[in-house]
């Protein structure tokens, strides 16, 4: 479509006037309005409407000629920030409801210190860990030391009062002492209604790992609706195992009450283990929200043997109500991609957004940026950056 200008007002402009073009064709991506060459500050833009302060240099403004240069997407990164052109969904707010890569934290510091909350458990166990990191030097760690049968430090966040929680983050765990021959189940992440760990509706995820080699062997997965029905979803596709750093991915979605169009998309090192997207999690009539989000840290059982030890390390931590996000990938399709890192926006809009971006897992040379929208599927397509 060819850019057209329609209507100025005003048609005289005076120095510090707002001024609304409209028309058609300016494009989703922000470009440049020019008075005799002169750049003016543009506030707003979008393919049918620009709003811009008119400034007037050394030059008279009165009738004069007004010029719009279209915008083009695209993808730039500088000190650890990307900054991101073109059109992307809607995010009400910019910032995550909680991340942390716990690499500005003490060492020693508790996870109840650094914005994280005892949702009904003993928290005491997790704190800030220089053992492993993914990348950098400091996670939070959980220590299942021996002589309990079982710990649930329950870490989370409250208050959400939301319809949708998506969840990401990198989690390592290990045995540090061997015992019996007898595995341990995780509980790892669960968010709901009510009662924290309790209330429902609610969505889990528990792994039971073979206790000789680590590998994941059996998943207990699923959602409970608000009456109580559950629904399992145990498909092990994507594997947590032992001694490793895994990206762990959950999306959990109430339906309408009564509708079919809930969600539980849950994911592995980028592989889905289940993908539920026509769930009924709210019947007819209920007002239930998620309120609470429990990490990785839920807590695990040692079934009844108190002689092995366990740690559990988390970084790079993001909850948020939505799953519109931005990440960057090793690869120019997602499907190529066996990398991906989440980047942390600072500003959004639906023509810019500014993004604080840790690129150690990445490297360095080309990498493609993915906007994610509010039904997790790829928003566009992918921009190249340079890191």
């Amino acid at each position: 479509m060819g850019l057209s200008i329609t209507t100025i007002s005003p048609s005289t402009l005076q120095d510090g006037d707002t001024v609304t073009l409209t028309g058609s064709g300016f494009g989703s991506s922000q470009g440049s309005v020019l008075i005799g060459g002169l750049s003016q500050a543009v506030s707003a833009w979008s393919d049918t409407g620009i709003t811009f302060t008119a400034s007037k240099g050394s030059q008279s403004l009165g009738a004069c000629r007004v010029d719009v240069v279209k915008g083009s997407a695209g993808a730039s990164y500088l000190g650890g920030v990307l900054t991101l052109n073109g059109s992307f969904p809607s995010k009400a707010t910019a910032a995550p409801v909680y991340f942390d890569d716990y690499e500005l934290r003490s060492a020693g510091a508790s996870a109840t210190g650094i914005g994280l909350e005892s949702l009904g458990g003993d928290a005491t166990a997790v704190a800030v860990s220089t053992a492993r990191a993914y990348p950098g030097t400091k996670s939070l760690r959980g220590d299942y030391a021996t002589g309990d049968a079982g710990h649930f430090p329950r870490i989370g966040v409250s208050g959400l009062n939301a319809d949708e929680v998506y969840i990401s983050c990198n989690m390592y765990w290990e045995r540090y002492t061997t015992g019996t021959s007898n595995a341990a189940i995780f509980k790892l992440c669960r968010a709901g209604s009510g009662t924290a760990y309790s209330g429902h509706p609610q969505f889990y995820e528990t792994i039971r790992p073979d206790f000789t080699s680590g590998a994941i062997t059996g998943i207990d997965r699923g959602y409970v609706q608000d009456d109580g029905t559950p629904n399992y979803l145990n498909t092990n596709s994507g594997k947590a195992n032992r001694d490793g750093w895994h990206r762990l991915e959950y999306r959990y979605k109430l339906s309408t009450p009564g509708s079919a169009d809930g969600a539980l998309q849950t994911y592995v090192d980028l592989v889905a283990n289940s993908n539920n997207t026509s769930a009924i999690t709210r019947q007819t009539g209920s007002t239930a929200q998620i309120n609470w989000v429990i990490t990785p840290f839920d807590g695990m059982d040692h079934r009844g043997f108190t002689d092995n030890a366990y740690y559990v390390f988390v970084d790079n931590l993001y909850i948020d109500t939505t799953p519109v996000r931005v990440e960057v990938g090793n690869a120019s399709t997602l499907a190529a991609c066996t990398e991906r890192v989440v980047a942390v926006p600072t500003a959004w809009s639906t023509t810019n957004i500014t993004a604080n971006l840790n690129t150690a897992s990445l490297g360095s040379g080309t990498r493609w940026v993915y906007v994610f929208d509010e039904n997790n599927a790829q928003y566009g397509s992918a921009l190249e950056v340079t890191l």
